[in-house]
């Protein structure tokens, strides 16, 4: 690694220790020293910026290996049994208990008036004409839950192993201290909301050295691309700068706890006094912040009580879990009431066959589909043809 200038003997002595720890813990000491040691100058910005992402990895990393080994053995990860999983996360007493159980249409969770009502993970299911939505109401997160306060830890797990998530808050109190506190404890934990990886593409290669591709894109100084690369073990690969690239972006490509989860704020309680003008102060403070969520669609008003805007959340949730509903259909013209429910990405006849039975795919002929994606009902297909929502499938093996 290349040091920065005016680097100390302590300074040094601390990266000799981080490169020789053992375990995640002396690691995580050590890179807290060394950095709390680098000169703050302009020609050492790029290693404090590095130092830091690695920081926030290694933490990370250390938060998720705590969750698994704490507790009595009681697993906290909802396995994923139905066609779509949704956590529902807020900090205390913003109403997630009660919005799970209008969305599911029964008493799916314990509602309380009080603080921390919910203290382990509560399942209700979301029927979106056929498709059944698993919706896991978590605990409460407080300050510090990224690092285990309230079982925090555990929450995050969750989150980062759910396919999207809801975020609540209380218009009848502040929500912009609330998505505040969403937000840093979700970024602390390396879960970035509603955001694309950058346009950077890495290719490992057997030889050639470090090679830049589309170089102009990079808003940056090469070099230090080249230096935090190599800190993070690419010696041979091709690299391909496919957008605007800055270097916070590329430390962001290189950390690999990073997940990412398409998420809606569902700001509730919306029937009590003062809450219309605490939505209008939520969404300039998200515009103020520049938060990523789309002021039209993604932040929804509610309240459980008066079941407003329920459909919206419900067709939202749709949209953002990217399915598609497909029904089969028999040679009598019988349609079937339950759809096979695939993936965007994965929802070509081939992956709806599969779904049924891969022994048919031996003795495939063709199919027949009436719906959207084609040009005329029963129109006569093949295995890569593409289903859209809706349509129904009839299989020729």
């Amino acid at each position: 690694m290349a040091m920065p200038l005016n680097l100390t003997a302590e300074a040094q002595a601390a990266w000799e220790r981080y490169l020789e720890a053992n375990t995640l813990q002396e690691k995580i000491r050590a890179l807290e020293e060394y950095l709390s040691l680098i000169p703050k100058h302009k020609g050492a910005e790029n290693e404090i910026r590095t130092v830091k992402m690695r920081l926030a990895k290694l933490k990370a990393q250390a938060a998720e290996e705590k969750a698994k080994r704490k507790g009595s053995g009681e697993s906290w990860l909802v396995s994923k049994e139905l066609d779509g999983q949704v956590t529902i996360i807020g900090p205390v007493n913003t109403g997630k208990s009660s919005l799970v159980n209008a969305l599911a249409g029964k008493e799916a969770t314990s509602v309380g008036d009080y603080p921390f009502t919910t203290t382990k993970p509560e399942v209700g299911v979301l029927d979106l004409d056929g498709a059944q939505i698993q919706l896991v109401d978590l605990p409460a997160i407080i300050e510090g839950s990224h690092e285990g306060a309230n079982q925090g830890t555990k929450v995050l797990t969750s989150v980062r192993n759910s396919d999207m998530v809801l975020i609540v808050l209380d218009l009848s109190q502040d929500p912009c201290y609330q998505l505040d506190l969403i937000m840093h404890e979700l970024e602390a934990f390396a879960i970035k909301v509603n955001s694309k990886p950058p346009p950077i593409k890495i290719e490992k290669t057997g030889s050639g050295s470090l090679q830049f591709y589309k170089p102009y894109n990079f808003q940056g100084d090469l070099e230090y691309a080249r230096q935090i690369l190599r800190l993070r073990g690419y010696v041979n690969a091709n690299i391909i700068f496919e957008g605007p690239v800055t270097t916070d972006d590329l430390d962001e490509a290189l950390n690999y706890s990073v997940t990412r989860k398409r998420a809606l704020i569902i700001a509730t309680k919306g029937d009590l006094p003062g809450s219309a003008k605490n939505f209008q102060k939520l969404l300039n403070h998200i515009k103020e912040k520049k938060y990523p969520f789309n002021i039209e669609s993604d932040i929804i008003p509610t309240s459980s009580i008066k079941e407003k805007n329920l459909e919206v959340i419900k067709q939202k949730i749709f949209e953002n879990l990217d399915i598609v509903r497909v029904y089969t259909r028999n040679s009598a013209g019988r349609v079937a009431e339950k759809p096979l429910v695939l993936r965007k990405g994965e929802n070509t006849v081939r992956h709806a066959v599969e779904k049924i039975s891969k022994k048919f795919l031996k003795t495939f002929r063709f199919a027949r589909v009436w719906g959207t994606s084609v040009k005329f009902s029963g129109e006569k297909v093949g295995l890569d043809h593409e289903l859209h929502d809706k349509d129904q499938l009839q299989i020729f093996a």
